[in-house]
């Protein structure tokens, strides 16, 4: 049964439903397959434009246990309880994205940036921005939006450029470096771009020169 069972409204009995919720989702996880049916999400790319798997019942229940954590904690302002549900629905965004239920994944990261893109503990702050970068990286490379992912890639630099801490650098280098991928496949499109104030529009010859 994943309904939680009803209590009051202390902080104390939420935490212990949505910790059964949580351990609910997590069981159908153990079900399902802990790598894509068609390989790495790498590998498809590869092959050619990804093609959208049917998710199996064990997937299904999963991804609802999660709905009904969001139904029941979207909502609640006790930050271990915010921390819980923001890190279950990246992780339900991640396994998705990884088994190729794409249109999913789409609607999962999102709904992650929408419901704590305003947070500022530390560790829900840096799983943002990985779902910024993750949900640029599926409309880029493997949808082949990049119009799409460029104003993506431009929120997370300017929202969270200003952090410093190692777990950081990694982030960051590489939204930075997606990005100028971006505006080189949107330059090759013949669309105009700019490269940010401090750098200068060049040729996509040059930017061929300076990659050799």
């Amino acid at each position: 049964d994943a309904q939680p069972v009803e209590v009051g409204n202390d902080e104390a009995d939420r935490w212990l439903c949505i910790q059964k919720l949580d351990k609910y989702a997590h069981l159908w996880l153990l079900q399902c397959s802990p790598v894509s049916r068609h390989g790495s999400r790498f590998e498809d790319q590869e092959r050619g434009q990804p093609v959208e798997m049917e998710p199996t019942r064990a997937e299904q229940e999963y991804a609802r246990a999660v709905d009904r954590m969001v139904e029941r904690f979207s909502n609640d302002d006790s930050p271990r309880i915010r921390h819980r549900l923001a890190y279950r629905i990246y992780n339900l965004a991640v396994h998705q994205c990884e088994h190729m239920h794409l249109e999913s994944a789409r609607a999962n990261y999102q709904r992650r940036i929408d419901l704590f893109k305003d947070d500022v503990d530390p560790d829900t702050e840096w799983r943002t921005a990985s779902a910024y970068l993750n949900l640029a990286y599926l409309l880029m490379e493997l949808w082949e939006r990049p119009a799409e992912a460029l104003p993506l890639y431009d929120i997370l630099l300017e929202r969270f450029g200003h952090h410093a801490e190692p777990r950081w650098h990694r982030t960051l280098s590489m939204a930075s470096a997606s990005r100028l991928t971006c505006l080189k496949r949107l330059q090759r499109q013949d669309v105009r771009l700019s490269y940010g104030d401090l750098l200068e529009d060049i040729s996509v010859e040059q930017r061929d020169a300076l990659d050799d």
